[in-house]
C-alpha cells in the first residue's frame, strides 16, 4: 500500500485537500495527515504546532477553527479530510495525532465515531492508550530492544518505524505479533524496492505518483 505523506507534499502544499486529492488520483492507495486540537475543541489538519501569519508565528492550538480558516483558508478540518478521503475516494486515512494532550485524544475519538478505513498513528504511547478507536499504530525512530516490549499494552494494529529502523528481523517480529508494518519515508527508487523486499504492508512517500511507477517497475523486474 502506497501512503501519500501529507498527501503529496513534494508536489502540492502538504496537508491540504488539494494534496490529498492529487495523491489519490496519482498513485496513492491511502494518505496520511496530521491533526491538532484547537481552542474550540475542533481538529485541524496541519503538520507543525506553529502557524505563520504574515511575519509572525502563532500556536495553532490558540485558534478556533473559524479564526484559523479566516487567516489560513487552505488548512482543512479533520472532518473535511475524512469526507474527501474516506467518504469520497473510499480510501484509507492515516491520522497522525501530533497533539499530546488528553483532550486531543478525546476529541479525536469523538470525531472518528462511525468512521471506518481510518488508522490513528502517533509517537505518543500515552495517547494511543487513551484512544478507544480500534485501529491504531505506534510511530518510532529508535530501534527497540524488542518490539513486544515496545507495544505491550497499547492494543495496536500497526507499527510505523522510520525506514532506517526497519529490517527483516523487526518486520518478522511484527508479523509474529500480528501487527502490520508502515515504514516511512520512501522517496527514491531504491527505497521503494526496500519496502517491497521487506514485505511491509504499507510505506509512506512524499511522491506517491513516482512511487507508483517505481513500485511497478520493481515488480516487473521481480523485486
Amino acid at each position: 500500500m502506497i501512503v501519500g505523506h501529507q498527501g503529496a507534499r513534494f508536489v502540492v502544499r502538504g496537508n491540504t485537500l488539494q494534496a490529498f486529492r492529487y495523491a489519490l488520483e496519482n498513485g496513492a492507495d491511502a494518505v496520511e495527515c496530521d491533526v491538532w486540537r484547537l481552542r474550540d475543541g475542533s481538529l485541524a489538519v496541519h503538520h507543525d504546532r506553529e502557524v505563520q501569519i504574515g511575519n509572525k508565528k502563532y500556536d495553532i492550538k490558540s485558534f478556533t477553527l473559524g479564526q484559523l480558516k479566516r487567516y489560513l483558508p487552505y488548512v482543512p478540518s479533520l472532518k473535511e479530510v475524512l469526507s474527501l478521503v474516506v467518504e469520497g475516494y473510499k480510501k484509507r486515512l492515516f491520522v497522525e495525532l501530533k497533539d499530546p494532550s488528553p483532550l486531543a485524544a478525546e476529541a479525536l475519538d469523538k470525531a472518528l465515531e462511525g468512521w471506518e478505513m481510518v488508522t490513528v498513528i502517533s509517537f505518543y504511547a500515552p495517547q494511543l492508550k487513551r484512544l478507544k478507536y480500534p485501529s491504531k499504530g505506534l510511530l518510532f525512530t529508535v530501534r527497540p530492544l524488542t518490539l513486544r516490549g515496545l507495544v505491550e499494552g497499547l492494543e495496536l494494529e500497526w507499527v510505523a518505524p522510520r525506514r532506517d529502523m526497519a529490517d527483516r528481523e523487526l518486520v518478522g517480529e511484527a508479523k509474529e505479533l500480528g501487527l502490520k508494518v508502515l515504514t516511512w519515508l520512501h522517496n527514491r527508487p531504491k527505497e521503494v524496492r526496500e519496502a517491497l523486499e521487506l514485505g511491509v504492508e504499507a510505506f509512506a512517500t512524499d511522491r506517491p505518483d513516482l512511487a507508483r511507477a517505481w513500485l511497478e517497475k520493481a515488480l516487473r523486474e521481480g523485486g
